[in-house]
């Protein structure tokens, strides 16, 4: 099987990335242990909770705001149907109605 140069260049890369991913752990492993809060991690968990709650009232609201929407589109669209079923009905009598008098 005859590989070209480029062919075996992309593989070399890959083969070096796929081995550094793998070195990745003993290169730089994570942090397993808890570390000790202290006062200024503490204030900074006060107010990320702070933000985070910021956060859900205005996930709360987008949704309120898009339950609002979506009533709107569903009431739209159950208005079209009924339009749509009028005239179908209308379309019914008339054609009935001229085929009766054409008799």
């Amino acid at each position: 099987m005859k590989v070209d140069r480029y062919t075996k260049i992309i593989m070399t890369v890959l083969a070096v990335a796929l081995l550094l991913n793998g070195v990745n752990p003993w290169i730089k492993p994570p942090s397993a242990g808890a570390a000790e809060v202290g006062a200024e991690k503490e204030v900074k968990a006060a107010f990320d909770c702070a933000a985070a709650g910021k956060n859900s009232v205005k996930s709360l609201e987008a949704i309120k705001t898009l339950e609002r929407l979506l009533g709107y589109m569903e009431t739209s669209v159950n208005n079209i149907q009924l339009a749509v079923n009028r005239i179908d009905r209308n379309m019914n009598n008339s054609s009935s109605a001229s085929a009766a008098g054409k008799r």
